[in-house]
């Protein structure tokens, strides 16, 4: 069998006559080891370090790192963007700007948060201790009394309580707002339902026509006329905390 010099290592291989004219490497590691490129040398354009790296490397070959790279196109590049706090202009790399923000833009954490501490002050602030309305949109009822906070009740739930003379939601009843403003805390525009009667009427004729209803715009027949059960909303859409008062509801949950 002829014998070959392999080009990487140099040692001598034998190879069978048909590869005698294309065989060039005693191995497959050998060969591998052909197909690489040296490696790039130079000097970092930012920190002014000695460096080594793969051809293939995706690194800018003027930097050592990605680190340097966007460090030097941060200092050196021109400035694109100002920033919404401080009025400074800085460089923002494109992809980064698609879209709008609602707070707009900023050179530094530092500067976002100066931002937030003006943007976020006081009933600005979701945690605002002195809120009169919670996340769900009702007015809270709080009491002039210490941790005042940790005892605060819904406005609409302590205008019931008060006038019912009890003191908390009977287990399987909501509170509904008849004109579906949650805002709207009139004794008149309140009224203690069970869950299935409260879902039915809000599935049944929906916001606009309740709030319809209760501001005359609609009478009552017309409302009833439009309803699958007729007999149910009879009962239902008239009904506020007024007619309510000396109704014992955990009997009428019981029975």
């Amino acid at each position: 069998m002829p014998v070959k010099q392999c080009k990487v290592c140099k040692k001598e291989f034998h190879v069978p006559h048909c590869r005698e004219h294309e065989a060039k490497y005693c191995s497959s590691q050998c060969r591998i080891e052909s197909m690489k490129k040296p490696p790039v040398s130079g000097v970092c354009e930012s920190c002014g370090s000695a460096f080594e790296r793969s051809r293939r490397s995706r690194i800018d070959k003027r930097f050592c790192s990605n680190h340097c790279r966007d460090k030097h196109y941060k200092l050196n590049a021109k400035p694109n963007t100002t920033c919404t706090q401080c009025g400074i202009g800085f460089f923002l790399k494109p992809s980064a700007k698609r879209g709008e923000r609602s707070n707009g833009y900023f050179c530094s954490t530092d500067c976002y948060g100066e931002f937030k501490k003006a943007a976020y002050h006081g009933s600005r602030n979701p945690n605002y201790k002195g809120r009169n309305y919670d996340t769900d949109g009702y007015r809270l009822y709080v009491p002039a009394i210490p941790g005042y906070l940790a005892k605060a009740k819904k406005l609409h739930q302590a205008v019931v309580f008060e006038y019912l003379g009890i003191d908390s939601i009977p287990p399987g009843y909501h509170i509904h707002h008849r004109d579906c403003d949650p805002m709207n805390n009139a004794v008149e525009n309140l009224v203690v339902l069970s869950v299935s009667d409260h879902k039915w009427l809000h599935k049944q004729f929906g916001n606009a026509s309740l709030w319809a209803f209760t501001k005359e715009k609609i009478d009552l027949e017309s409302l009833v006329s439009w309803s699958d059960n007729r007999e149910r909303a009879q009962r239902l859409l008239p009904l506020n905390v007024c007619n309510q008062k000396g109704i014992d509801f955990n009997e009428e949950n019981a029975a």
